[in-house]
């Protein structure tokens, strides 16, 4: 097993059959991140990240700033062209990024987003051919992984589907359930809950007369947290299972113990990664968040422009077909520009963390 850490003077090991190395390959990396506003604390991870391993690597990075705002994805693309960068990645917003993607097509250069989950946005550049992949899960990923875990350990039980009424956790409701119907499970109740409430006793009343065991909720963290006090109050005893949202998102209600909801593999977690995670707080970088997954996007970086020049095709079609091996394992990517291996695990709170639940 190779040692993922890269520092200047330290060689890459040699990589497994099936996978393809990240060499030194000295290039130039496109690194697209807001630098203010609300979620510049995660364009500095997705900075940090991105500039310790090309900084290992011997690459090149040119930062430009994304401004999340709508006009803003020509001026990207610009810079990034200027540039000459072979590769960028980045890319938390949407609307900059689909701005940038077309001239960013014109000019041969990928984009690896890790934050953008639009399964719409994805779909239109795969039929404009835009060069578009994405490093982290997809609108679709979350429903496929709910439904994967009701269909196989839900279905001898009664269980219901609940949602607060947002748009967001009414689509992901209904998508679930149009999910379970193509495997011929379905909930013995379908409810809402209203939110913002301090106890949720009607919903309490509701499982307990369709004799539910188990609840998936799609709501905020603080509701989810107050349907399982609620549930603890009465003593009804119905598992629950919420969504993605409520591991990253914080709470102002203490969420109990034993409450499970989908997270994301942390790749700082990852034993051979313990070198890799100790160099990188010695640089006074925290390995969270965006920071790791950044650095798997150079690592892949550095595998496919080579490869690309020496098969004399363009980047965008060296990231099709091979495993490129990086600090959050091997990664491929499918014809539709997704990752190969769904990223959500099912996790349970410990009372101070998400923690992962493991395989029967």
């Amino acid at each position: 097993m190779r040692t993922p850490i890269r520092l200047a003077q330290i060689l890459a090991l040699p990589l497994a059959l099936a996978a393809v190395p990240a060499m030194a390959a000295d290039i130039t990396i496109g690194v697209v991140a807001p630098a203010s506003g609300s979620i510049a604390v995660l364009g500095n991870q997705v900075r940090d990240g991105a500039g310790f391993q090309a900084a290992a690597l011997g690459d090149t990075v040119v930062t430009v700033e994304d401004t999340c705002a709508a006009g803003g994805g020509e001026a990207i693309a610009s810079a990034l062209i200027e540039a000459k960068v072979s590769m960028a990645l980045g890319f938390l917003c949407s609307e900059t990024l689909e701005e940038a993607l077309p001239r960013l097509a014109e000019a041969g250069i990928p984009a690896i987003t890790l934050g953008v989950r639009s399964d719409v946005l994805m779909a239109d550049a795969l039929k404009n051919q835009w060069p578009l992949f994405r490093l982290g899960p997809s609108g679709r990923a979350e429903v496929d992984r709910i439904a994967e875990i009701i269909s196989t350990e839900w279905s001898a039980e009664p269980f219901a589907l609940v949602d607060d009424g947002a748009l967001g956790n009414h689509d992901l409701t209904e998508s679930l359930r149009s999910a379970l119907e193509e495997k011929n499970v379905k909930p013995v109740l379908v409810d809402n809950l209203r939110p913002g409430q301090e106890q949720q006793l009607t919903l309490v009343r509701h499982l307990a007369s369709a004799d539910v065991v188990r609840a998936f909720v799609a709501a905020d963290r603080d509701d989810v947290a107050v349907v399982a006090k609620s549930l603890d109050e009465r003593e009804a005893k119905v598992s629950l299972l919420a969504g993605a949202s409520v591991e990253t998102t914080p709470g102002r209600v203490d969420l109990a113990p034993g409450v499970q909801a989908l997270c994301l593999a942390d790749a700082a977690d990852r034993p051979e990664n313990a070198a890799v995670v100790k160099a990188l707080k010695e640089k006074g970088i925290e390995p969270e968040g965006y920071v790791l997954p950044a650095m798997a996007a150079v690592d892949i970086a550095n595998a496919a422009v080579p490869a690309a020049g020496s098969e004399a095709k363009a980047v965008a079609g060296a990231l099709l077909g091979r495993a490129f091996d990086t600090v959050m394992g091997p990664v491929r990517f499918t014809d539709g520009h997704e990752l190969t291996e769904n990223p959500y695990q099912l996790c349970s709170w410990s009372g101070r963390a998400f923690v992962p639940v493991a395989k029967q």
